[in-house]
């Protein structure tokens, strides 16, 4: 596996030693996904928690546009950084992700900007879920003690939540537009026949949890990694194992307040998109019931088995 070169390696750079800020804290973590899994409701509470440290925003998407400017475009030249409205702490981060900081002396800056004593410093961007194995491994080595957060949902919940947030993106981000059921299996179709996978494979955790194992033994166990299910905090309300994962004290979380709420769905098409979307995940949902035996939620229990009545 090539994957991304370590920052720092790309062009003629050669190797240079991370800021040793990011190694003071206890603990560094990362959440890395998946998107509509959660994420920004365990933003809130961690942001929010006194144990712990977080950078302004969420999302700060600093190691996936890393990745990109170190891959090459169509003509052999690095690839332009992502663009981010320039206000407030956007424009920092943009900064930040101008500067190809080999040290990431720019990117500590911004992780610290808010940081008073606490135990725990960290970050939550989904899109990490797609980092090649060597860049996990060098945010591994960023501290002697990196935890990886990943959130998982039922595949196909976290797909229709995703599909919406794709439609609303194209309506101004109106989160009161009502979406129709037909609009959201009309999505999936479309997705699927152009080939666009990348909502999908979100939810392919089949390809996500084996590279999260290779990067615990690549890092002989150093880097340690906590799989997490949304249907076990969010909807049984229960933070204790993230806390726990993280060596934060234990605190309830305010379940009743939506970080980040989706649109109101309408004539409901619930079995149309099932149809649709149980094709590519057949192969997540089986290794899922493999790998975690009776600890996989009762609801994607009911999801596999409502599929396998329509296809038996």
């Amino acid at each position: 596996m090539t994957g991304d070169a370590a920052p720092g390696a790309a062009s003629g750079q050669g190797t240079v030693a991370p800021d040793p800020r990011l190694g003071v804290p206890d603990v560094l973590f990362f959440c890395i996904g998946a998107q509509k899994a959660g994420t920004s409701w365990l933003h809130f509470f961690l942001k929010s928690h006194p144990d712990v440290c977080l950078p302004p925003m969420k999302e700060m998407h600093y190691w996936n546009t890393i990745a990109r400017a170190q891959r090459p475009g169509p003509a052999g030249m690095p690839q332009p950084v992502t663009a981010y409205p320039r206000d407030g702490d956007s424009a920092r981060r943009q900064a930040i992700l101008d500067s190809r900081d080999a040290s990431h002396a720019s990117y500590a800056d911004f992780m610290l900007r808010r940081h008073k004593g606490e135990r725990v410093l960290g970050e939550i961007t989904p899109d990490y879920q797609n980092l090649s194995l060597d860049m996990l491994c060098t945010m591994a080595g960023l501290n002697s003690d990196t935890r990886f957060i990943f959130l998982m949902r039922d595949p196909v919940e976290r797909l229709n939540s995703g599909i919406r947030k794709r439609i609303r993106g194209r309506s101004g981000n109106d989160r009161k537009q009502p979406i129709s059921g037909a609009m959201i299996v009309q999505e999936m179709k479309d997705m699927l026949d152009a080939g666009f996978m990348k909502q999908i494979d979100r939810s392919r955790y089949d390809r996500t949890l084996p590279k999260l194992d290779r990067l615990v033994e690549r890092t002989g166990g150093r880097a340690r990694v906590g799989l997490f299910f949304y249907e076990d905090i969010l909807l049984r309300r229960n933070t204790d194992p993230v806390c726990d994962f993280l060596s934060i004290a234990r605190r309830p979380g305010d379940f009743d307040t939506i970080a980040n709420p989706g649109n109101p769905v309408v004539d409901d098409c619930a079995q149309a998109f099932l149809d649709l979307a149980m094709k590519p995940y057949a192969k997540t949902y089986q290794y899922m019931a493999d790998r975690f035996g009776a600890a996989l939620p009762s609801e994607w229990r009911r999801q596999m088995e409502q599929a396998h009545a329509t296809f038996a």
